[in-house]
């Protein structure tokens, strides 16, 4: 073989051996692309069961927060609770005529879209409040409500102007959910819910600017006098009263500050008590606040003075009235057992029965019955051995004390 047909024979090799490695690296690159999608696909359905996984893990996670605010399971326990929770929130927040029951059946909520027979995601329960409040106690029951952590919600709230001035009726109804995992005996929630945005007086400022039920409010009147007069040594007490036009309740509260106040000197609630050691005049400032929407106050200046004892009363003490003085014979009838008489003592609103032989005791007179006479209109009677007689125009004492002089 000639060196230009070796040189052929290598170039048809070199290019064989091209053409074979050419269709080897495509199967080559056509079974990596296989294996290539083959890895895609898994890892797509890898990241699409981690991804069900975490909704799981935070579906899960929500569930529990969720059993944290949700009502027992049981229904009793649950409606105990629920109501007993609302009755306390209305008395507290100070809604008057309050009344709490529940309303209907509970409602077994199914997720919608799920096959005949599933289970149910939870029970609903619904609950009717009714009371009065001033308005303003209205946004005060609705923010504590909020920011309880219950599931629950506001159905439906009503509200209507009474014929007490700044004084409305309250309808309220609440829907809460209890979870079928929730434990039976589960306590409620006290962490608050983070639902409100604001505080409480800044809601009442953003909705309360003007009472839609009512006129607007007017400064309580204070009643108290000004002036007293305070005994020195003695302890000393001052009721303090105020009337407001509008019929809202009135507390007081002290304005002069404690390092200016006198020694032995309190003040509690409406009350103020003082036991002056010495003469001296003081000045205490108080102020009547009224709990209307917005509130209005009225302040005053007392004068209290520390004065000496007033001397003592000779007192006379009362005469002694004795009853024998108004006691008199009133009467005298003839019985089956003899001759029977009345005595009639005014002093002691009594009438006495007597009869022969009956004993007497009508204040400084005690006297045996000796004989009654019914033709003379008197009876004798015996006193210590001594016989007198008394009718029916001299009373008793009067009619002992003549027998003692004759």
């Amino acid at each position: 073989m000639t060196q230009r047909e070796r040189f052929l024979a290598i170039a048809v090799g070199v290019v064989v051996a091209l053409l074979l490695a050419n269709v080897g690296f495509k199967k080559i690159k056509s079974s990596i692309a296989l294996k290539e999608k083959s890895v895609e696909k898994a890892q797509t359905e890898l990241d699409s069961l981690n991804s069900a996984i975490d909704s799981g893990r935070r579906a899960f996670t929500k569930i529990e927060r969720l059993e944290k605010r949700s009502l027992p399971r049981k229904e009793e326990d649950a409606k105990t609770q629920y109501a007993d929770w609302l009755y306390q929130l209305a008395k507290d927040v100070g809604l008057g005529k309050v009344k709490v029951e529940p309303k209907g059946a509970p409602q077994k909520i199914v997720p919608v879209g799920s096959a005949p027979g599933a289970s149910e995601a939870y029970t609903l329960y619904e609950f009717q409040l009714v009371g009065e409040c001033q308005t303003d106690k209205v946004v005060e029951l609705l923010s504590k409500y909020y920011d309880r952590d219950y599931l629950h919600r506001v159905k439906v709230l009503k509200l209507s102007p009474t014929k007490q001035t700044n004084l409305v009726s309250v309808e309220l109804t609440s829907q809460a959910a209890s979870l079928p995992k929730a434990p039976d005996n589960k306590e409620p929630s006290l962490q608050p819910s983070g639902r409100l945005a604001m505080s409480t007086d800044e809601y009442k400022k953003k909705i309360l600017d003007r009472n839609a039920f009512s006129p607007p409010n007017n400064a309580p009147k204070i009643e108290t006098e000004r002036s007293h007069d305070v005994t020195i040594g003695e302890s000393w007490k001052l009721d303090l009263k105020a009337k407001d036009p509008d019929g809202n309740n009135v507390k007081f509260e002290l304005v002069t500050q404690k390092d200016e106040l006198p020694k032995d000197f309190s003040f509690r609630s409406n009350e103020i008590s003082w036991k002056p050691s010495e003469k001296l005049t003081e000045k205490i400032v108080v102020r009547a606040i009224d709990d209307g929407w917005p509130k209005k106050s009225t302040e005053m200046e007392l004068t209290l003075k520390a004065i000496d004892a007033p001397a003592p009363k000779v007192e006379t003490p009362p005469a002694v009235v004795d009853p024998a003085k108004q006691a008199f014979l009133t009467g005298i009838v003839s019985g089956r057992t003899g001759n029977q008489g009345w005595i009639r003592s005014k002093a002691e609103d009594i009438n006495i029965d007597i009869s022969e032989g009956t004993e007497i005791n009508v204040g400084t007179v005690k006297a045996k019955v000796l004989k009654i006479s019914l033709k003379n209109d008197h009876v004798e009677l015996e006193t210590e051995g001594s016989v007198w007689i008394a009718d029916m125009n001299t009373s008793l004492a009067d009619a002992y004390a003549k027998s003692r002089v004759d």
